[in-house]
C-alpha cells in the first residue's frame, strides 16, 4: 500500500508541476504578443492596426466614421486583404466591409474608413478590424476592436480596480 501511496503522490507532483509549466508558458507567450491599447483596441499580431474614429457620438441615429490605419514592421509583399466586422445593429453608411490593399512597406500606411450608424454611447457595441495576408505559405492574421462605449467593457473595469488598489495602497 506504501508503493500505491507513493506512486499516486509522485504522478500528483508530476501533474501539478505540468499544469504551472503550463500556466507559465501560457503567461510567457501572451507577454510577447505586442499589444496595442489604446480606445480598445486589441492588436496581436504582425499588421499594426489602429482604429480611429471621428468621434464618439451620443444617440445611434448619428452617424460616426472609423479609419483603420494598418502598418507592417517589415515589408509586406503580396495581397492583404481586409473585413470590417460590425456588430448587430450597426449599420453600414459608405465604405467597403472588405477589400485588399497590394503589398506594404514599413513606411506606408494602409487606410480603411466605413461610415456607420448605431455606433454609439447609447449602447456598448463593438467594430473589428481584421486584416491578413499570406508570408512564405503562412496565414498571417491580425484583429483590432473598438468599442463604442469602452467604460462598460472588462478592461476598463480592470484597469479601474487597478487605479482604487494603487491609491488605496498610498
Amino acid at each position: 500500500m506504501s508503493l500505491k501511496r507513493n506512486i499516486l503522490i509522485f504522478l500528483g507532483i508530476i501533474f501539478i508541476a505540468g499544469i504551472s509549466f503550463s500556466i507559465g508558458m501560457n503567461k510567457a507567450s501572451r507577454k510577447s504578443m505586442p499589444l496595442q491599447s489604446g480606445f480598445l483596441q486589441n492588436n496581436t499580431s504582425y499588421f499594426q492596426i489602429k482604429l480611429e474614429p471621428t468621434a464618439i457620438v451620443e444617440k445611434n441615429s448619428q452617424p460616426v466614421s472609423i479609419a483603420a490605419k494598418v502598418t507592417v514592421p517589415i515589408a509586406f509583399d503580396g495581397i492583404i486583404k481586409y473585413k470590417w466586422i460590425l456588430s448587430e445593429n450597426i449599420e453600414l453608411i459608405s465604405g467597403e466591409t472588405s477589400g485588399q490593399w497590394i503589398s506594404l512597406k514599413t513606411d506606408d500606411v494602409a487606410i480603411s474608413t466605413v461610415s456607420l450608424k448605431g455606433f454609439s454611447k447609447e449602447e456598448n457595441r463593438q467594430v473589428v478590424m481584421r486584416v491578413w495576408g499570406f508570408k512564405e505559405g503562412r496565414k498571417i492574421l491580425s484583429e483590432a476592436i473598438i468599442s463604442s462605449n469602452p467604460q462598460e467593457t472588462f478592461e476598463d473595469i480592470v484597469k479601474n480596480v487597478e487605479k482604487i488598489k494603487a491609491e488605496d495602497s498610498k
